[in-house]
């Protein structure tokens, strides 16, 4: 049996320690340092208050890092990752930690609690439905072995870039995607919209742009996109937005695209993009 208390009451050092082990073996999340660790809580806003961290006697030996935010209306728990050490994988800890979990959404007030899970890690999946957890959508993670091409370009539209907060009062903006694509997770990115030439936006895209010392494109990671409800060749506008916000780049990501959004999802196939990684989104009603 391991103790379990939260972040906020744990050293630094023990959370990373938590954090490392955790995720020792895991392809996708290499080791931190103490500054690249505090730098990762701070762009995923964990919350230390529900934040939870196992202890064997003095040794950390797994975590979950968790955020909360306001999103539709509802205040959303959002796992930000979860990670047992190696030795103590199949021991129940992962369960204590969940259960752990739970229970501080529940004293913050939490309405709903999300995670997400590769779609193979089945250990992982039984885990989480034990606790209450249900498949609400299947997310796919897509590359494009080679650049966009560019967007034909049509007088008839016109695309502007602001900062992503403004996407917050766009009435056709969605806000039922996974935490880490929705606009208060991609610091540094830009909206993209496609504007008619009354100046409706007809689309929009979140897209991450990066680039080398000398300014010279990276890749870029496309994070949601959507169409105006009844707008017109509504998926020829999208391929259109987005293959602007794409263009240039050498290498390009879609993070977590649904599966309710087929019309993205069409649009990058169209492009040339190639599932890489499937997961599953997955929710728990926190109030009965």
């Amino acid at each position: 049996m391991v103790e379990i208390r939260t972040l906020d009451r744990v050293s630094f050092e023990d959370g990373l320690r938590a954090w490392n082990d955790g995720f020792e073996g895991y392809a996708y999340a290499g080791r931190m340092t103490l500054a690249e660790w505090l730098e990762h809580l701070a762009h995923d806003e964990i919350a230390p208050e529900v934040s939870v961290i196992a202890f064997d006697g003095a040794r950390p030996v797994g975590c979950v890092l968790s955020g909360m935010r306001e999103t539709g209306g509802r205040k959303v728990a959002y796992n930000g990752g979860t990670g047992v050490a190696a030795e103590y994988r199949g021991k129940g800890v992962g369960g204590q930690l969940i259960e752990a979990s739970l229970e501080r959404y529940r004293a913050a007030g939490a309405d709903v609690a999300t995670l997400e899970v590769v779609t193979t890690n089945e250990p992982a999946l039984r885990l989480y439905r034990r606790a209450g957890f249900e498949v609400a959508d299947r997310l796919s993670v897509q590359e494009c072995p080679h650049a966009v091409a560019p967007a034909h370009e049509d007088a008839q539209y016109r695309i502007v870039e602001f900062d992503p907060p403004t996407l917050a009062g766009l009435p056709f903006y969605r806000q039922d995607v996974p935490w880490q694509c929705q606009w208060q997770s991609v610091a540094g990115g830009r909206a993209v919209y496609l504007l008619s030439e009354r100046g409706e936006t007809l689309a929009y895209a979140l897209v991450r742009r990066r680039h080398t010392a000398l300014g010279e494109a990276m890749g870029v990671g496309l994070y949601q996109a959507a169409v105006a409800p009844g707008a017109q060749e509504a998926q020829d506008l999208l391929r259109h937005l987005v293959s602007h916000a794409l263009e240039g780049a050498p290498r390009c990501v879609a993070m977590n695209i649904p599966a309710s959004d087929p019309m993205t999802l069409a649009v990058l196939a169209s492009l040339g993009f190639r599932e890489t990684v499937a997961q599953f989104l997955m929710r728990r009603e926190m109030r009965p």
